[in-house]
């Protein structure tokens, strides 16, 4: 089974061509990086917040305590697409061929068919990274599970108090109930938590409805948005999120982006009646372990691509493989609430 291509070449085809963006995992989770081992590991810094000590003048100074710090080591999840390149396909007109003559040999069909596939793979993979991200800011924690992989929680062990579900006269809608003041309050928790200023507010459609009643909220919002916004996102023809405006230091934005689950039913990433706070100091990283690939040496990126091609019948294939795994490293600097 000779390879086509080296990995590398085929890395340089996927990162040639364009792929819409994800809205929570390239704005939260922006940093990039990748290990050459199966697990990943990220030391996190213990800050105490304790005052400083009075002492008299002439009295030697009290030695402080040194911040420590508290590694926590992840597995991440693995993935691997596999799909054959039909045969037939080198030897039809593509998308815009002239249709007398032959503007294209079959190998060069071959070619673009293999891009595309790995397009497919990489818009895929963004899909699941995207996912995992909102898994891990809704719950603290991802579920991972598939055909032929047992279940297993990654848990980033986020405060119990950071996820809330109101119930009863409390929901959102309900007679006294001022939303503008419970996102206050929220906002507050998760400064005195984690020490981070909330900045993004990331609300499902129905729970911004809820707020938008809101005429103490309305007369707050300045929804000009200018230049000088913190995120000048361009336009992308696959997320759906909107800018709402901004009331003091917080930015509100919509997210009604959908993916197909494995039943083939179509959910969103953020349920409708779903509340993210953010702070931009959630410090997220998209992270990436090692290949379980020998051809490619075990490599770690983002996607490690290869193509093989199987005898008797010759069929060309095209695979994509990734170990990824979004880690909010200060987990504590987001909260969740589902309003009703």
């Amino acid at each position: 089974m000779p390879d086509l291509y080296t990995s590398r070449t085929l890395v340089g085809v996927v990162n040639d061509l364009y792929v819409p963006s994800t809205f929570i995992s390239s704005t939260f989770f922006g940093a990039e990086v990748t290990f050459d081992t199966e697990l990943i590991d990220f030391d996190k810094l213990i800050k105490g917040r304790t005052l400083a000590p009075f002492v008299s003048e002439v009295s030697p100074g009290e030695p402080g305590r040194s911040p420590g710090y508290a590694t926590s080591s992840f597995k991440p999840a693995y993935t691997r697409m596999v799909d054959p390149i039909d045969p037939d396909r080198p030897f039809r007109r593509r998308p815009g061929e002239r249709y007398l003559g032959d503007s294209a040999s079959p190998g060069e069909r071959s070619d673009a068919a293999l891009a595309e596939i790995l397009v497919e793979h990489q818009e895929a993979l963004d899909l699941r990274i995207e996912w995992m991200a909102m898994q891990g800011l809704l719950a603290g924690r991802i579920v991972v599970v598939g055909r032929n992989y047992p279940m297993r929680e990654i848990d980033f062990r986020r405060h119990p108090n950071l996820t809330i579900i109101l119930t009863g006269g409390d929901r959102w809608g309900q007679p006294g109930v001022i939303p503008s003041v419970d996102l206050e309050d929220w906002a507050q928790l998760v400064g005195d938590i984690s020490g981070a200023q909330v900045t993004h507010v990331v609300m499902g459609l129905g729970a911004w409805r809820y707020l938008w009643r809101d005429p103490e909220f309305r007369e707050m919002l300045d929804n000009r948005r200018g230049t000088e916004s913190r995120m000048e996102l361009g336009p992308d023809s696959r997320p759906r999120y909107q800018f709402r405006g901004v009331s003091g230091t917080l930015e509100f934005w919509t997210y009604t982006a959908q993916y197909k689950d494995a039943a083939g039913a179509m959910q969103r990433f953020l349920p409708t009646n779903s509340v993210l706070l953010l702070s931009t100091g959630l410090e997220g990283v998209q992270a990436f372990g090692a290949s379980k690939n020998a051809k490619v040496g075990y490599r770690a990126a983002r996607y490690v691509p290869t193509a093989f091609i199987t005898d008797n019948p010759a069929l060309e294939f095209a695979m994509t493989e990734s170990a990824p795994l979004p880690v909010p490293v200060q987990v504590n600097a987001a909260a969740h609430i589902t309003i009703g």
